[in-house]
This record gives C-alpha cells, sequence and structure tokens, in this order.
C-alpha cells in the first residue's frame, strides 16, 4: 500500500519518474478539505429493466481488508475521483479527458486511512469475490485480464446477475467452469505502473444482469456496453463500506 501524500512506501522506497508523475497527477484529484461522505444503506433500490429491484450490501471491503492483512480501522473510507465513478463520461488518467464511451463500473484504486492520509491498492493486492459463483469468462482487456462471474442466486428478485473484475492477474486455477465461493480470491491487481496508459494499478468492477443472447465465449470489453446483452448496474450500491467523492481543482 501506498502513501501518496508523503510518498512512502511499505517496504519500497524507490520509484521511477514514470511513478511519481502518476502520483501527483492523482494527488491533482484530492479536495481541498471539503469532499462528499456517503455512509451507505443496508440495501438499495434501483431500476431494472423498468422494474424496481433492491440489492444487498455485500462485505466486499471486508474481506479484501482480511485477504490483505489490514486493519480495518485504518481503512476509513473509498475515495473516488468523479471519473472512477459508474457511468462517469470522464478519465481521471492522463489528460482528464473525456472517454470514448461512458465508464461501465467503478474503480477501486484509492482509500483514506485512519490519519486522514490518501493511500492506494499496490499492484499485488488480493481480489476476493463478492458472490458464490461460476466463471464464464477470462479475457484480455487493456491493462491485464478481467474475470467474469455468473451468480445465479446472489441477490434476491433480481434474478442472474454478472460480475467482472477486470485489469487484473487472475490466479492460475480461474478458468471457465470454475466454482467460487464468497470471499475467494480470484485474483491480484495487474501491475501497469510502466504502461502507457499512465495510469494507476486499479480494480476495475461491474455488475449487470445478463441477457439470454449473451456469449460467454468469446467474452470481449464491448459486451458490457450492449444494453441488449448486459443491463449494468450502479457497483456502488453493494459496497459495504463509506466513500468519499472527490472534486477535480
Amino acid at each position: 500500500m501506498i502513501n501518496l501524500e508523503s510518498g512512502s512506501s511499505n517496504g519500497n522506497q524507490s520509484r521511477d519518474r514514470n511513478q511519481r508523475h502518476l502520483e501527483r497527477g492523482v494527488a491533482d484529484l484530492l479536495p481541498d478539505g471539503n469532499v462528499a461522505q456517503y455512509a451507505g444503506t443496508a440495501m438499495i433500490r434501483c431500476v431494472l429493466h423498468d422494474k424496481i429491484v433492491s440489492l444487498k450490501k455485500t462485505r466486499f471491503t471486508k474481506m479484501l481488508i482480511e485477504a490483505n492483512g489490514l486493519d480495518p480501522d485504518d481503512f476509513q473510507s473509498w475515495l473516488f475521483s468523479p471519473g472512477m465513478r459508474f457511468h462517469s463520461p470522464d478519465k481521471w488518467w492522463g489528460d482528464l479527458g473525456r472517454r470514448d464511451f461512458p465508464h461501465e463500473g467503478i474503480d477501486f484504486c484509492l482509500f483514506r486511512d485512519g490519519s486522514g492520509r490518501v493511500r492506494r491498492l499496490d499492484h499485488d493486492t488480493r481480489i476476493p469475490v463478492m458472490h458464490d459463483g461460476v466463471v464464464r469468462s477470462v479475457f484480455a482487456d487493456y491493462l491485464g485480464q478481467a474475470v467474469v462471474i455468473q451468480h445465479k442466486q446472489a441477490q434476491p428478485d433480481v434474478g442472474t446477475l454478472i460480475s467482472i473484475y477486470a485489469h487484473t492477474i487472475p490466479l492460475d486455477h480461474i478458468k471457465p467452469g470454475v466454482i467460487v465461493k464468497q470471499g475467494d480470491i480470484i485474483a491480484t491487481i495487474a501491475d501497469i505502473r510502466r504502461s502507457k496508459a499512465k495510469i494507476l494499478p486499479h480494480l476495475h468492477y461491474t455488475l449487470g444482469q445478463p441477457s439470454s443472447y449473451l456469449s460467454y465465449e468469446p467474452f470481449v470489453w464491448n459486451d458490457m456496453r450492449d444494453p441488449d446483452l448486459v443491463a449494468l448496474l450502479n457497483p456502488l450500491g453493494v459496497i459495504d463500506w463509506p466513500y468519499q467523492v472527490m472534486e477535480t481543482r
């Protein structure tokens, strides 16, 4: 885990010029002290195919903290720039310009610790799966690989859901057909510090309801952009931890 404000690292004090540039870019997103804080509720309601459905919170953050040996008292809240949030039209990296398509999910990268310092998930962060399910596809994405998991009983009154964990390095046994249980470690965040994208390592997470027309082999990124194949849901609704929304200066 890295402290972006001080530039210190647990176990690695040296960084190349490109990495320092990336950290300064993220620091530019930090608020001047006025951020919106959301504690979340036990359940949210959303519209799916013109039907009001309820989505329960998961234990994702608690499981991630446990899987990576972190202190829960030292994990105050997630931090999201506007570009990290669901359906955002904007980038949060590079020139901060417009995306080619609205964001299909949310990006987990930054959090505030118990001292109020801003830290980030590192490239070796272990990723727990949020719900029981079966792996349906593993495919190369822009920054690593993505794991597509189908959940038939994840949420009441919703039906089958799929979740996509992207920009990762899946564990060797994570292949189509493998059954996973809530909390199982399925991947680590990909090391993309030297990529041409000039973006910090992060986990992209998508949640949606697949249609009967969706084919998992092959599954490609554009499939989740097609509303006839996947009805996307805002994943923030199932996250179990407070979060803050940063404003660009």
